[in-house]
């Protein structure tokens, strides 16, 4: 009995995740975002007009875009009765302020902040039991958006104050009153203007899909589980798991040193814990469409994971090189000091590099567990999670199969090479997914990761001593964090405007100019942009010396800048010139090549003081 108390813990182990699922999900409920209520009434037209102010209080560190920005998710609202007919209304959005988000690739947008109110102005007779507001709005800091969607009903107090009673009279004339504040008369939005947009923006598509393979969509939880089992059995061969599949296949080869009924209770052992590292991972995605909402494959919408996973993915592919030897998870053939922890984890990087994918049967069955309550989402997932494990449940109770397997050779070296190329692939495919502000700085973070291992394989190996290996590691470990964290936290960029021909003709002499020659290619540009010209330092003299930044690139063919920079005596860069403002505004100072802040500091004294 002793070689079945894994399989109870296994059995034991599901049973507390699905008895603790609940809880978890309902522990979570912070929101950046908090909507309040006032009402009044404007006894002053006929009909009566409901007045209705949303109060929107959102956190520190966060905003929202305004109402009419389109390089982000405006700003919605609309009221409407509980059958989704939109009632006749007229609202009221603030002006926002400008905001400025580098790392987006969006250098300028209007967004609110803090605490900001939003008025309606409905007739009284319009508004039912049932009426509602439909809010829907972006939620970005500066790590991550978060989409919102709320229907808050109407509750009306009895009786209505009227406008000249409340508190916020002043504010909300200021807002309504083309009169007294015409700026804001913009943004008067009539109810007949705004029924298409915000119905397209706000509300679901009223769809009736068929389906080609009618017969393959589940309708009964019956149907689900059978093709939510056979389509994690499918998964196992699909081609878009490839890499996934060499990692099996390598950790199967693992057994093979093992001789008797030893290496038959060993296979058993890991092949169990691999199931259980394969379920414990759709565990957590039931866990993610439940408490995060998210889709299959929904964690790849996550930039950190996919960063991670990449790196991860990447150090496999260099351990299975034969760069360096994991300390606890190591997918080589050759025996592990871990073997239970890496046929755990083996199992899980399994299933979360084949997440991404779908397969015959999977989309349908997904599609109709995600609309029903969680317990049923539990049970589905974890069906196809069985579906997916189903090989190796029967390969631990059946390990004299390995017999038919080929015996270990020279040639487990060259499958273990191959498998490190697939894994390459693999980090490839997830480099691609990361957003392209982000492909230079996760590629010097791999380049600095394989440095890294490769001085922990020859500097942090078994022959030295223990007092080494954990210098090694911590600074091999410091080495790869801090990249990651460079990744994530990119230097702030200065307010540098553009060159521009004409534009920088008409203010030569207006006001002093630091004009930097740049280009990507070019190395010592980027050396100088980065212990030179940092922000913090050229903030300085801005605020100094009142100079204006020009940033001349020439990355591409630029005529006009080339023939600017001749102009200066120079063919080669890096060239930065300090134009004076006055008479001896043709009289640039320039610098060329490298050098140090306090030059560029004294030269810049030196410009302004001769224009004096």
């Amino acid at each position: 009995m002793r070689q079945y108390r894994i399989i109870y813990l296994l059995l034991f182990y599901f049973i507390f995740c699905l008895s603790i699922s609940h809880p978890v999900a309902a522990d979570i409920t912070y929101s950046p975002l908090d909507v309040k209520f006032a009402y009044a009434l404007d006894t002053g037209t006929s009909p009566e007009t409901v007045i209705i102010k949303m109060v929107l209080t959102v956190d520190d560190n966060y905003y929202t875009y305004t109402h009419n920005e389109k390089e982000g998710l405006p700003t919605k609202v609309v009221l409407q009765n509980s059958s989704g007919t939109i009632l006749q209304s007229r609202i009221f959005y603030p002006e926002g302020e400008i905001h400025e988000d580098v790392s987006s690739g969006i250098s300028i947008k209007k967004v609110y902040s803090g605490e900001f109110p939003i008025f309606l102005q409905v007739q009284r007779d319009a508004l039912t039991p049932e009426s509602e507001v439909q809010l829907s709005l972006l939620l970005c800091s500066s790590k991550h958006c978060m989409p919102v969607n709320r229907t808050i009903p109407i509750t009306l107090p009895n009786p209505l104050p009227s406008i000249d009673e409340v508190p916020w009279e002043d504010t909300y004339l200021l807002y309504t009153n083309p009169v007294v504040h015409t700026a804001e008369s913009e943004h008067l939005i009539d109810s007949t203007e705004q029924t298409t947009d915000i119905a397209e923006s706000l509300f679901p598509w009223d769809l009736h899909p068929r389906y080609f393979q009618s017969g393959l969509e589940p309708t009964r939880i019956e149907l689900a589980l059978l093709f939510g089992f056979l389509a994690g059995l499918i998964l196992n061969i699909m081609p878009c798991v490839l890499p996934v599949l060499t990692l099996k296949f390598s950790f199967i080869l693992s057994h093979l040193g093992y001789k008797g009924e030893h290496c038959f209770r060993y296979v058993r052992e890991q092949n169990l814990l691999f199931a259980a590292g394969i379920l414990s991972w759709f565990v957590m995605l039931a866990l993610g469409v439940e408490v995060l909402e998210l889709a299959w494959g929904g964690f790849f919408q996550s930039v950190p994971v996919v960063y991670g996973l990449m790196l991860i993915v990447f150090i496999l592919a260099l351990s299975l090189f034969g760069f360096f030897t994991l300390p606890i998870i190591d997918f080589k053939i050759e025996t592990t000091s871990f073997p239970r922890i890496q046929a755990y984890f083996t199992g899980v990087m399994t299933t979360l590099l084949a997440t991404p994918c779908s397969g015959p049967l999977l989309g349908g069955v997904l599609g109709w567990a995600v609309l029903q309550p969680f317990y049923i989402i539990f049970i589905v997932f974890l069906a196809t999670g069985l579906g997916m494990s189903l090989p190796y449940i029967i390969f631990a109770f059946k390990p004299q199969a390995i017999r038919f397997l080929p015996r270990p050779g020279a040639w487990c070296g060259t499958l273990e090479q191959l498998v490190g190329f697939f894994l390459l692939g693999t980090t490839i495919y997830l480099l691609s997914i990361l957003p392209e502000t982000m492909l230079i700085q996760a590629i010097v973070t791999l380049l600095i990761a394989a440095f890294a291992v490769w001085c922990w394989g020859v500097l942090g190996g078994l022959s030295v001593s223990s007092t080494q290996r954990v210098v090694v590691g911590v600074v091999v470990s410091c080495m790869i964090a801090m990249s990651v964290w460079w990744s994530f936290h990119p230097a702030e960029k200065a307010h540098w405007l553009s060159y521009s021909d004409t534009k920088f003709r008409k203010e030569l002499g207006l006001t002093p100019m630091l004009v930097e020659f740049t280009a990507d290619w070019c190395p010592t540009c980027k050396l100088l942009e980065k212990t030179v010209l940092t922000t913090s330092f050229l903030e300085q003299l801005v605020n100094e010396y009142g100079i204006k930044l020009i940033k001349v690139d020439l990355t591409n063919k630029h005529s006009e800048a080339e023939a600017l920079l001749r102009a200066l005596g120079s063919v080669s860069i890096p060239v930065t010139a300090i134009f004076p403002s006055g008479e001896k505004a043709n009289q640039p100072l320039v610098l060329r090549d490298v050098y140090t802040s306090e030059q560029l500091e004294k030269a810049l004294q030196l410009a302004i003081k001769s224009s004096e």
